[in-house]
């Protein structure tokens, strides 16, 4: 790589730079508040962001953000691999290598055990065939379409102001070790995941100690995002209720969503007629401490859903 090429920490005076590559890297924008919601006010930890410099401009972005895995009910640190950015005039030049190979360099010494993410199409031969990380698959991506509410249920918005119920409901959610590897969703994750988002609404509906909903429209799709509480058939029920109301009221198509193939919500989704769709994300994982890497490489241990990935 030229001598004119170096590569630097992320602080807060690149934001209005950073703002403005993506933008240059993906021909579409984000507010700058994004950024600094991802990289100066997660709750979990500082995340790793690397900036490839060419001369007095940045070219190039590789983060990693902090995330404790539960496996087997242990909590085990990691990183999310999201948002690569290369400036189209230095594409082919190796930026994204350099800046991903050192940035796992430093996630080893913070001790993280493993990497993962949602790669799309463009990026995921770098990942898989420059960086060794392993895809795991295939995501268990629904439709549901064509269907009719045919019965009203009364559900509360609860969009602002989560309770640590929600910390609760998590918990005797993750008692029933339905699969054994998630992400923690207690009250402290849902507020910065799903109410602080600068970009995406999100729709939260909540019944006190019975279960937790999270939806999101985008065109006219409902993506059910994320949901857990008392696993019971009516559990199971009022989710697919809530969700054909919710599409009824804001006039989607259709529903869709990610739900591990093993979770017992199947045989009631079975029920109305779903399509399995290829899903255009590939969930990758790069194992940095060989102790886990027969848990993390089986997708059947994992409990997934839209929520996992920024880009819903």
């Amino acid at each position: 790589m030229e001598e004119n090429y170096s590569i630097i920490r992320f602080k807060e005076h690149h934001l209005n730079q950073v703002t403005k590559l993506y933008e240059e890297s993906y021909d579409r924008k984000k507010p700058m508040n994004y950024f600094r919601y991802r990289y100066l006010s997660s709750p979990f930890g500082k995340p790793i962001v690397l900036l490839m410099k060419y001369k007095k401009k940045i070219i190039g972005l590789y983060a990693i953000h902090p995330v404790k895995l539960q496996i087997d009910n242990k909590s085990v640190l990691g990183g999310y691999s999201f948002l690569t950015m290369t400036h189209p005039d230095h594409v082919g030049k190796g930026i994204f290598t350099s800046l991903a190979k050192k940035t796992f360099d430093l996630a080893k010494k913070k001790k993280y055990n493993f990497i993962y993410g949602f790669a799309n199409s463009n990026s995921h031969y770098g990942f898989v065939n420059k960086l060794g990380f392993s895809e795991l698959k295939p995501i268990n991506f629904i439709k549901l379409s064509n269907i009719k509410l045919t019965k009203e249920i009364r559900t509360e918005n609860k969009s602002k102001n989560i309770s640590h119920s929600v910390t609760k409901l998590w918990n005797q959610y993750n008692s029933k070790k339905l699969f054994k590897i998630m992400t923690k969703r207690d009250s402290k994750y849902i507020e910065w995941r799903y109410n602080k988002h600068p970009i995406f609404k999100y729709q939260i509906f909540y019944k006190k100690n019975h279960y937790f909903f999270i939806f999101k429209k985008h065109e006219n799709i409902l993506h059910i995002m994320d949901f857990f509480g008392n696993e019971t058939n009516e559990f199971y029920k009022d989710l697919i209720l809530t969700a054909l109301f919710i599409k009824k009221k804001e006039s989607c198509k259709e529903i869709s969503f990610w739900i591990p193939k093993n979770h017992p919500i199947q045989k009631e989704i079975k029920k109305y007629n779903p399509k399995l769709i290829e899903s255009k994300s590939h969930f990758i994982i790069k194992i940095l401490n060989k102790k886990y890497e027969s848990d993390l490489k089986e997708i059947n241990n994992w409990y997934y859903t839209m929520g996992d990935a920024d880009i819903f």
